[in-house]
């Protein structure tokens, strides 16, 4: 069974963190998948129930897993952190077009070779190429924890024999 945490700014009623939170229950019931773990930046009431665990983002130190962010702030944080094993972008949004840091700042995050990107479509694949030459490692749609971990786990960064989950 392999740990896995979502990084997202706060639990309002925001769409990566209902999306987080009701992906995460919805695989809850699986027997033998992921142990979910969620971080938030900023704490707030819960925009829907969550049947796993949650924590400021500051834990993310001591966490023995994979970790998902959702946005370029909390990926910094993340390429930060010792204890992840694999870091993932999932990208919600194209945060250079809101004005988000700048093309340096941001192409350093987007290039970092220790970063698996997750697009939730072609556009926003096709986008990211265009912004600052970095292909999506995958293309998955609406926050699908499951596909995702199965593309990284399978396809992109597969699991050594003797690699611990």
């Amino acid at each position: 069974m392999t740990n896995v945490g979502i990084l997202i700014d706060n639990t309002n009623l925001n769409q990566p963190a209902f999306l987080a939170i009701n992906r995460i229950n919805a695989s809850f019931k699986d027997i033998g998948g992921h142990k979910y773990s969620l971080f938030y930046k900023e704490p707030g009431p819960f925009c829907t129930k969550l049947v796993a665990t949650a924590t400021s983002l500051d834990k993310i130190w001591g966490f023995n897993g994979d970790v998902i962010s959702t946005n370029l702030d909390l990926t910094m944080f993340l390429l930060r952190a010792n204890g992840p094993k694999i870091k993932i972008l999932y990208m919600f949004e194209l945060e250079w077009i809101k004005g988000y840091g700048n093309f340096l700042s941001n192409s350093s995050i987007y290039n970092n070779k220790d970063l698996i990107i997750i697009a939730p479509s072609a556009s926003y694949a096709d986008a990211l190429y265009n912004y600052c030459g970095r292909k999506a490692n995958a293309i998955i749609p609406q926050f699908n924890i499951q596909e995702i971990m199965k593309a990284v786990e399978n396809e992109i960064c597969p699991r050594e024999p003797n690699r611990p989950n």
